[in-house]
C-alpha cells in the first residue's frame, strides 16, 4: 500500500510496510479519526507499541492528537498538518510533538532526581535490616560480596548527584 501524495514525511518516518506502527500509521492517514475500539480490535489490545514508536523519535515524532470526552479518550486523529502536502507545516508538526516528548522526559527526570534521596535511605535501611538477620553458611559466603556492592552503588550516585540537570 502507498501513502497519498500529501504525506510529505521523511523516509525516516514510514515504518517498514509489515510493521505494525505502519498498520497504525495507515489506519490514520485513511481516515479522519480512527475509533480506540478500532484500534484495540486491530492491535487485539497492544497498540501501545506501534503509537509509541510513530510518536517517538523512531518514526520521527507523528503528532498523533488523542480525541477525548468526558476525560476518556475515545479516538485519535493524525494532525493534520502531516497530510497537508505541505513539508514546512509536516515539519512544524514534528517539531511540536518532539518539544512536547522532550517535555514529559524532562519532568520525569527531574521527578525521578528528587525521589532519589529517599530510594537511598531505604536502600540502606534494607541492607542494614538484612545485616541483621541470622545467616546460613550460605548467605554468609554469598553477602561477602554486599560491602563492595554498597561502595559501587553509593559511588554511582554521588556521580549521579553531580550531572547537571538538563
Amino acid at each position: 500500500m502507498r501513502f497519498p501524495d500529501s504525506i510529505v514525511a521523511p523516509d525516516k518516518a514510514i515504518p517498514k510496510p509489515k510493521a505494525q506502527a505502519y498498520k497504525y500509521l495507515s489506519a490514520l492517514i485513511n481516515n479522519d479519526e480512527v475509533s480506540e475500539l478500532d484500534l484495540l480490535i486491530m492491535f487485539k489490545g497492544s497498540q501501545r507499541a506501534p503509537l509509541q514508536k510513530l510518536e517517538g523519535d523512531r518514526h520521527e515524532y507523528w503528532n498523533i492528537i488523542p480525541i477525548k470526552k468526558n476525560g476518556v479518550i475515545v479516538a485519535r486523529k493524525l494532525d493534520p498538518r502531516h497530510k497537508s502536502g505541505c513539508p514546512n507545516l509536516d515539519a512544524e508538526a514534528r517539531q511540536e510533538r518532539k518539544v512536547e516528548l522532550r517535555e514529559v522526559s524532562r519532568k520525569q527526570a527531574e521527578s525521578e532526581s528528587k525521589r532519589l534521596p529517599k530510594a537511598i535511605v531505604q536502600y540502606e535501611q534494607a541492607v542494614e535490616e538484612a545485616s541483621q538477620l541470622p545467616l546460613s553458611k550460605q548467605a554468609e559466603s554469598e553477602t561477602k560480596l554486599l560491602p563492595k556492592a554498597i561502595v559501587q552503588y553509593e559511588q554511582a550516585v554521588k556521580e549521579a548527584s553531580q550531572l547537571p540537570l538538563i
